[in-house]
């Protein structure tokens, strides 16, 4: 896992069957014993990693939903702007 700036993570994630360099990379926003939220997912064998301009995109981005209150997110999910992700194997 690497952090870039405060709460914003990228995290390797390995693909079936292969190691975690050749996996996929997940950019996750974190407030530590209050929300994790996934941002953006994508193949290393895709793109090497995200340029400047998307860094800092994803930094706006992660703070702005991490000053959402539960409230906030709710409504949101309701009106499929935000969404949950399930992982089943």
């Amino acid at each position: 896992m690497l952090s870039w700036a405060g709460n914003l993570f990228k995290i390797r994630v390995k693909r079936a069957g292969k190691g975690k360099s050749s996996g996929f990379r997940t950019i996750v926003v974190y407030k530590k014993e209050e929300k994790a939220i996934f941002l953006y997912g994508f193949g290393k064998n895709e793109k090497s990693n995200i340029d400047k301009a998307e860094l800092q995109y994803f930094k706006k981005l992660g703070s702005d939903l991490l000053a959402l209150d539960a409230k906030q997110i709710t409504d949101s999910a309701e009106k499929q702007i935000l969404f949950d992700l399930e992982v089943t194997e």
